[in-house]
């Protein structure tokens, strides 16, 4: 492995550690907020835990992309076919997560659906706030 390489897939690691802190960061926000604006009803922790749910969805989404970047770019120059693949699957692979994951937390567990997609949308949310927050993500 050349050393470019390692020093590529170690930074891979770092941006996804600076990018999953701004969906937490994020997250926390939406919760608050949503947690203030439905404390009055009774349904401040419901609508938190809808919160944190999508935005934990995002995170996963998140980590998988990291490792399947991570993953390609240690073998791109011995074999670039198999990093492209690695990279369509880690595709198709959060595709599927964050579709079965919401289904859960809407069909199974029952979740507020609002709180559910702001907090996967304001996860979401970081990856364009880091670029103008963290210039080199």
């Amino acid at each position: 492995m050349a050393p470019s390489n390692s020093a590529s897939a170690n930074e891979v690691v770092e941006k996804a550690r600076k990018l999953v802190a701004l969906q937490l960061g994020m997250m926390l926000l939406v919760s608050v907020a949503f947690f203030a604006w439905f404390f009055k009803s009774g349904q401040g922790l419901n609508a938190v835990l809808a919160v944190g749910y999508g935005g934990l969805t995002s995170v996963a989404s998140t980590l998988l992309l990291s490792f399947g970047v991570k993953r390609a770019s240690d073998g791109v120059l011995d074999n670039p076919g198999k990093s492209t693949m690695i990279l369509y699957a880690g595709a198709a692979q959060r595709f599927i997560l964050v579709l079965v994951a919401l289904a859960f937390g809407l069909k199974v567990l029952e979740l507020y659906p609002v709180g559910l997609f702001a907090g996967f949308a304001a996860a979401q949310m970081a990856y364009l706030v880091s670029m103008y927050v963290f210039k080199d993500i």
